[in-house]
């Protein structure tokens, strides 16, 4: 693989409903890449004000009728920056925050990686969350501008078009979590490197109101897909790559420990976890909204 240059890159932003903030976060990044495109899941319209608000010379809007979820945005904005001829997509949630040098951070640990003969298809970001002001991966960093990983959220990940021609598109029928993680999985099954950049930060925000440390308090909706999505992940790599399945059906334990005993409107959260257990079993894997 070759080196990254600024102007080869396209940031896709995905909103739905976006705060006041959003037009600050777009700009904060506009600058650093070559262009931009926001793809907006039918947002409300006093929340598509701050969508529209956005708008700047290199900044694109594509609206869609219908919240089509996070996996078909993100294909959208993929599919708009090959027609473009760019080689790699920044992909960016509504309420994350890039600092000044994040990009430029991000192809620094890059190019070193690919000194260590450890080219990468997909670089993270370091997340400074703003319920706490810590970074996301301190122990990891110990001076290091990279680290080798499994997994890279989403928010602030900047992908290879090119491996992602070869991967695929991201999973629409997960339409939320877990989009990610399968996505990382699937790039590892096929030999591809994923990395952290330690330098490169972001503020990101953690799960919704009432989040915590130890947990970030979604909603019912959320843990169904969630539930839904990471068996259905784990099923399908389980032999393909045992060791993480393993470790995250540890950590699933551990979370939904949590759910039960420290969220809030646990009952309803505990019933759609059981729906989306057994839609996991079922196959059932259509977009809901009925929680």
């Amino acid at each position: 693989m070759k080196d990254i240059d600024s102007q080869q890159i396209a940031a896709v932003f995905v909103t739905f409903n976006p705060d006041s903030h959003f037009s600050q976060n777009v700009k904060a990044l506009a600058s650093q890449v070559a262009a931009a495109v926001i793809i907006d899941n039918n947002s409300a319209p006093e929340q598509f004000e701050f969508v529209k608000s956005a708008k700047t010379n290199n900044v694109e809007i594509i609206r869609n009728k219908e919240n089509e979820g996070i996996a078909k945005a993100l294909n959208q904005g993929a599919a708009w920056a090959l027609q473009k001829k760019y080689s790699w997509v920044l992909l960016m949630d509504q309420d994350s925050l890039a600092e000044d040098d994040m990009l430029i951070q991000m192809i620094k640990a890059y190019e070193e990686a690919l000194q260590e003969n450890n080219a990468a298809a997909l670089i993270g970001v370091n997340f400074v969350y703003t319920i706490n002001g810590k970074a996301a991966f301190t122990l990891e960093h110990k001076g290091k501008s990279f680290f080798k990983t499994v997994g890279v959220q989403t928010s602030g990940s900047l992908l290879s078009l090119n491996m992602y021609e070869s991967t695929g598109p991201f999973r629409e029928d997960f339409f939320i979590d877990y989009v990610d993680t399968e996505y990382c999985l699937r790039l590892k099954n096929k030999g591809h490197h994923a990395i952290i950049a330690c330098k490169a930060l972001m503020r990101h925000g953690l799960g919704t109101k009432g989040a915590s440390t130890l947990t970030a308090n979604y909603s019912p909706l959320r843990r169904y897909y969630r539930m839904r999505n990471e068996l259905v992940t784990m099923r399908e790599y389980l032999f393909k790559n045992p060791w993480w399945v393993g470790r995250h059906a540890l950590y699933m334990l551990y979370e939904y420990g949590l759910v039960l005993t420290t969220e809030d409107n646990r009952r309803k959260k505990l019933r759609a976890m059981i729906k989306g257990s057994k839609d996991a079993l079922t196959g059932r894997m259509g977009k809901t909204f009925d929680f």
